[in-house]
């Protein structure tokens, strides 16, 4: 039997219950920007778990050939602006984070990359802008045809 994995609707009400405006949602400081963090620290923390073969502060970690080596500060970039991530590093600089891939510097576009990769490059790009309502001003402009283009009559083939 499986078990469900969707979120209960009392913890998101407990999240949700100080929700005045959007911005204490996706604002700066907002809810989207502290579960963000919240969430990927300890998934790259899982995964670096999966890759050197230990819990942390597990015994069986002494002298096996790779160990965890602390943590690297990562700026990511997102809807709610920028958002400061702590990276572990293991000692052999062999780990490669999934969820947040190296040198990976925005959120969105590692999301789609990966749950997307079917996507021609402009369908990703209109996913993005729904998703990051991302503002006419940071568009890409679209070029119109030259003037005499049109006009200009077919030539054989």
């Amino acid at each position: 039997m499986t078990k469900d994995k969707s979120i209960d609707n009392q913890v998101i009400d407990n999240l949700l219950k100080n929700y005045k405006k959007p911005e204490d949602l996706i604002g700066e400081n907002g809810l989207l920007k502290q579960l963000t963090k919240r969430l990927l620290e300890p998934a790259m923390s899982a995964e670096m778990t999966e890759h050197v073969g230990y819990d942390k502060h597990d015994a069986a970690g002494n002298n096996n050939g790779n160990s965890r080596n602390g943590k690297s500060a990562k700026t990511i970039k997102g809807t709610f602006g920028e958002l400061a991530l702590e990276t572990p590093r293991d000692r052999n600089g062999t780990f490669e984070p999934q969820i947040i891939e190296k040198h990976q510097n925005a959120l969105e576009r590692g999301v789609f990359e990966t749950y997307c990769p079917f996507l021609s490059s402009g369908d990703k790009l209109l996913a993005f802008s729904k998703v990051a309502e991302v503002s006419s001003a940071r568009t890409i402009p679209v070029r119109s045809p030259k003037p005499g283009l049109k006009s200009r009559p077919a030539q054989a083939v």
